[in-house]
């Protein structure tokens, strides 16, 4: 995801039509974190929840709390996408 002021851009080209749906739900999930600054990254850390992060590189990537919940909720958007928009 690259951008600023609510205009963004979340690259997937280079992959299928199934796997970019994937990606983007998911990217979607962070830029929703981000907007609600519930996740908001600076140079080298980031505050969660509140929270902040020193060195979030040295959390294995499947147990950062902002991950499972882009998993998570990306999952179920990508379905509402599907169901809305690929027939």
């Amino acid at each position: 995801i690259i951008g600023s002021d609510k205009q963004y851009i979340i690259f997937v080209n280079s992959m299928s039509r199934d796997r970019a749906l994937e990606v983007l739900s998911h990217e979607l999930i962070h830029l929703f974190q981000s907007e609600r600054r519930k996740l908001q990254k600076r140079s080298t850390y980031l505050i969660w929840e509140g929270d902040t992060i020193l060195n979030p590189n040295e959390i294995e990537y499947g147990d950062r709390p902002w991950e499972k919940e882009a998993f998570l909720f990306g999952r179920h958007l990508e379905k509402e996408i599907r169901e809305q928009l690929v027939k």
